[in-house]
């Protein structure tokens, strides 16, 4: 969003670091032409995970940059690394060309970005720094390619998200709803909660076990070994482990910068 807007208005966006996706074969030069600028490695992945990136710095930056080797949660679009490539279009900033996400790509990974790998779907917390963005990307509905988007959602459960959030743009902001689309019932409860929430903090103990109305269809598939069409393998279980119970009601006792 930082790259495709105009240059008023790059400086009105809170940002903490700019995320940056290479393909696996361009790492090494990617960081050596950051090196080469003055950024060093603040941190790196080692064999232990699954996913290689890096967050590089540099002492005049208010930022970091996020260099990645994958879209994050990938494997949840419905498509290939291939064919997400497709949903990509240049664009020039400076003297460089880059490629990035179209508007309806980009909600996409707001939105899995925040329900999952940050947690929001089932701790309850409403990123309104990522919800103003969402509402920059859809400000117009009618011009939305919501059959594209559609095409994109593998399971119920990122569904339940996207309409999720969806539901939170109408009530919050007056974003319209998208023609065709129902509004389903457990999507209507997690904006009940996490408005609630908002409003009471300390209902946030209380509700938790309400984002795990639809645990059950959490896919269970690697994230790093893609299958095209739905994920093959689901979560047999109706709860979380009482470890991850645990992990999630911390995550909830926490403050995190621009969550409610």
């Amino acid at each position: 969003m930082w790259a495709a807007s105009s240059r008023s208005d790059r400086g009105l966006r809170l940002m903490s670091d700019l995320d940056i996706v290479v393909r696996p074969d361009q790492i090494d030069i990617a960081v050596d032409h950051l090196k080469a600028i003055g950024y060093t490695v603040d941190y790196q992945t080692d064999g232990r995970h699954k996913k290689w990136s890096a967050d590089l710095k540099r002492p005049q930056d208010a930022g970091m940059i996020d260099l990645q080797q994958e879209l994050p949660w990938h494997d949840l679009f419905n498509r290939t690394p291939a064919d997400l490539t497709s949903h990509l279009q240049p664009i020039r900033v400076g003297e460089a060309l880059a490629l990035i996400p179209t508007p309806e790509l980009q909600a996409l990974i707001l939105i899995i970005h925040d329900q999952f790998q940050d947690y929001d779907y089932w701790t309850g917390n409403i990123d309104l720094r990522h919800l103003l963005d969402l509402r920059t990307l859809i400000a117009t509905p009618a011009t939305t390619q919501w059959q594209l988007l559609s095409s994109m959602i593998p399971n119920a459960l990122a569904r339940n998200a996207i309409e999720t959030q969806l539901m939170l743009l109408a009530t919050l902001f007056g974003v319209g709803w998208p023609a065709g689309w129902r509004k389903q019932l457990v999507p209507r409860i997690q904006v009940w909660r996490k408005l609630l929430q908002a409003r009471v903090p300390a209902t946030r103990y209380l509700l938790l076990s309400t984002g795990f109305l639809d645990f059950r269809k959490f896919p269970r598939a690697s994230a790093s070994s893609f299958v095209p069409g739905p994920p093959r393998k689901y979560s047999s279980r109706w709860f979380p482990k009482f470890t991850t119970l645990l992990f999630l009601t911390s995550l909830s006792r926490k403050y995190r910068p621009g969550k409610l």
